[in-house]
């Protein structure tokens, strides 16, 4: 089909009284964004002010630099204070994640163990990994948060 310069929208039926809204110059892409906030305007998570403590991680926007060790080979029947009183006997543990299927709510044989020092969390591993528990043998290694 021959290009007659006009185009496709001007062509179609009952669209001939229809303003169209001017095209944006080159010299308008520098233009300074507008500011964030403003009414009824959309702004883009990379330009929005981040100084409120905003973050998708933890409340407070504070990074999670805890010590963690990811335990797998576990029976789908363990709890978070199973974990929690295992691993306990080491030192303080910060936090204890389950993975669990969302539609049966059954294990999936992996946990996440937070401990509040990094000395304490080598000792868990030192000592735990190929420990047998529940007739299984733990592996236990860093996790790489």
């Amino acid at each position: 089909m021959a290009s007659t310069g006009r185009r496709r929208w001007d062509s179609l039926a009952g669209l001939d009284n229809i303003e169209m809204p001017p095209l944006v110059a080159d010299s308008d892409a520098d233009a300074p964004a507008p500011a964030a906030g403003g009414p009824n305007k959309y702004v883009p998570p990379s330009m929005r002010n981040r100084d409120s403590g905003e973050s998708m991680s933890r409340p407070g926007g504070l990074r999670d630099d805890l010590p963690t060790l990811r335990v797998t080979s576990i029976s789908e029947d363990t709890q978070e204070n199973n974990l929690r009183e295992l691993f306990g006997s080491f030192g303080r543990v910060a936090r204890v994640y389950v993975g669990r299927d969302r539609d049966a709510g059954v294990g999936k044989g992996f946990a996440f163990v937070g401990f509040e020092d990094r000395a304490v969390a080598q000792r868990a591993m030192e000592n735990m990994n190929g420990r047998d528990h529940d007739s299984l043998t733990l592996n236990v290694r860093w996790s790489c948060t």
